[in-house]
């Protein structure tokens, strides 16, 4: 019966040794899993800043057109606040929108600065001499290019200036 006991016992260990590889299989294999999934971890994690990343820049450039939007919306506003009129000698200039039915008074804004988003009072300077080859003008005062030149002999009380 010693054999019996024996190969029992043989039995008995190689069991515990298939047991014991197998156990160490499974490790090796939950090792393997867990480096998959941590380099799957790596992956999303760069995705994520990457996302975030492309999240901060369109919500920089959504801030940066809404200011756009509210400096656009203001400009608009303001030119709701002027009609566009012509002037003698066909010159176009802004003036303040007129109430209860009146006509059009100075002050006249210069309309290619106010296209601009400025406001610049024109004043008017009398003709030179009184003559034809020195006319009458509206000066802007932001820029001497915006000069309106009036037809000769144009008087101040014809555009509405005090004389």
């Amino acid at each position: 019966m010693t054999g019996i006991a024996e190969g029992i016992a043989a039995l008995s260990g190689i069991k515990t040794i298939i047991d014991g590889l197998s156990a160490i299989r499974d490790e090796a294999k939950a090792a393997e899993i867990k480096l998959a999934l941590m380099g799957q971890l790596f992956e999303v994690r760069q995705a994520l800043d990457t996302l975030q990343d492309q999240l901060a820049t369109v919500k920089a450039e959504k801030a940066q057109l809404q200011q756009e939007n509210l400096e656009l919306q203001k400009r608009i506003d303001a030119m709701d606040e002027y009609d566009l009129i012509q002037v003698v000698g066909g010159a176009q200039v802004l003036a303040a929108k007129p109430t209860d039915g009146a006509a059009h008074r100075p002050p006249y804004y210069c309309h290619a600065c106010h296209t601009d988003g400025k406001k610049s009072v024109l004043s008017f300077e009398h003709s030179t001499f009184g003559n034809a080859h020195f006319p009458a003008h509206l000066n802007c005062q932001r820029s001497e290019a915006h000069q309106l030149k009036l037809p000769g002999g144009t008087k101040a009380q014809q555009l509405g200036f005090a004389s």
